[in-house]
């Protein structure tokens, strides 16, 4: 009984550990009750260093023209910026459809916790609320970027603790 037991913790925390690898999805549009969000492929995930990552900003404001991604690293510093065309996604928000723009970049060094901001632009690149009023409309995210090891930064230090365990025994 203790061997079925002990097998199906295994089985259990085996399962766990590669659930837990699998990327989430993107987070929903929960923000567009504003008319505009932005979201990422990794949201709420940490992301390996050296992984893609895309950025999604979307508006039911049908006068948005392109949207600005400015990306930026854990210490605040600007890394990226790209300009670009929102197209119908084909979803809709409140009944109103929805205009998306996507930007990918692949992260490197620094870790840590980067941020995403999507800028909305309007007719003649004007930053703008809708309805005609000129107003600067931003939507942040942010994820947290670690180093490339599928279990996490733990998994190097046990591994080096395991091999000079080893190392040693040997020795004696």
């Amino acid at each position: 009984m203790k061997g079925k037991l002990t097998v199906c913790l295994l089985a259990v925390l085996t399962a766990s550990l590669i659930a837990s690898q699998i990327p989430r999805a993107q987070a929903g549009w929960s923000a567009l009750n504003s008319g505009y969000a932005v979201t990422t492929d990794w949201h709420g995930a940490d992301v390996p260093m050296g992984t893609s990552v895309t950025a999604t900003a979307g508006t039911t404001d049908g006068t948005v023209e392109s949207v600005e991604f400015i990306w930026k690293a854990p210490d605040g510093t600007l890394v990226w910026t790209a300009t670009v065309p929102v197209v119908p996604s084909g979803d809709t928000w409140d009944g109103k459809p929805i205009s998306i723009a996507q930007d990918t970049r692949v992260l490197g060094a620094p870790v840590g916790d980067w941020g995403v901001q999507a800028i909305f632009h309007g007719p003649g690149g004007k930053i703008h609320k809708g309805q005609g009023d000129d107003i600067v409309r931003i939507r942040a995210t942010s994820f947290f970027v670690v180093p490339e090891v599928s279990f996490g930064a733990i998994a190097p230090l046990v591994a080096g603790l395991c091999a000079l365990a080893l190392l040693k025994r040997k020795r004696l």
